[in-house]
């Protein structure tokens, strides 16, 4: 398989040791997609076949869990392919032990991602932006490790301004303000 470098859906994946199942990524090899979640969000990304000869020294991917190390390995070698197969291989040769997961197998991805409808509303907003909210509101500091974000937006102004606050208990009126991108 060959992945976009630019992606790195291991960062999604758990680093909670005692669940295996969701601390590598997944490669599901039929739907041609590599899929990282720790419970709580989730990556999916695409691949493609990464143009080798099928053999039986090079059998075709087959799906399964895909090590962090393999994935950066892949990205180091230029080109993002990783062979997966009983064994991951990258194109300069170095080979990784595929995880097996402990017998634990990958929760259905497919069903947490919502079909795209003509009726959706979509919105986009600045990821840098939003990182620079929830620091200034406090992310990073030493209450913030269960810290999220509410996203406020009035539905007669979509294209407004987007209200952002703290979504503890203790609020105590911080707001942060983004507007939303053109796209």
């Amino acid at each position: 398989m060959k992945f976009d470098a630019k992606y790195k859906p291991e960062l999604a994946a758990s680093d909670d040791q005692t669940r295996p199942h969701l601390a590598n990524v997944y490669l599901d090899a039929k739907n041609k997609r590599l899929v990282g979640t720790n419970g709580h969000v989730l990556v999916s990304v695409p691949v493609q076949s990464d143009g080798g000869e099928v053999s039986a020294d090079h059998p075709d991917d087959t799906s399964g869990f895909v090590s962090k190390e393999a994935l950066k390995a892949a990205r180091e070698s230029g080109d993002g392919i990783v062979r997966a197969n009983s064994h991951l291989y990258t194109s300069d040769d170095r080979s990784f032990p595929r995880p097996d997961g402990d017998g634990c197998t990958f929760p259905p991805y497919a069903k947490v991602i919502p079909e795209k409808e003509d009726s959706d509303i979509v919105i986009g907003v600045s990821a840098k932006y939003l990182v620079e909210i929830a620091k200034a509101l406090g992310y990073g500091s030493a209450k913030s490790k269960n810290m999220g974000l509410k996203l406020r937006i009035k539905p007669s102004d979509l294209l407004g301004p987007i209200t952002v606050t703290v979504a503890t208990e203790d609020d105590d009126g911080a707001v942060a303000i983004i507007m939303p991108m053109r796209i």
